[in-house]
């Protein structure tokens, strides 16, 4: 379950980095997707604690982020 949720967090950052012309690890890097697919956070109290998200990436891709954890 949890490499079935890395991989569709993959897929998700892929499209946003498309999205915002920028490089996928500018979004988030594989270690901040390899703890969000293990801790499974489900709100954005729970996000905050994730390495590598803070305030701005919190702001930008927060609710994006819970609803493809959902």
């Amino acid at each position: 379950l949890q490499e079935q949720r890395f991989q569709a967090l993959k897929s998700w950052r892929k499209k946003k980095a498309i999205e915002l012309d920028t490089p996928a690890f500018v979004v988030f890097s594989d270690r901040t997707l390899r703890s969000l697919a293990i801790e499974n956070p489900q709100t954005l109290e729970e996000l905050k604690s994730i390495h590598g998200i803070g305030e701005n990436k919190l702001e930008k891709f927060g609710w994006d982020l819970l609803a493809e954890l959902s």
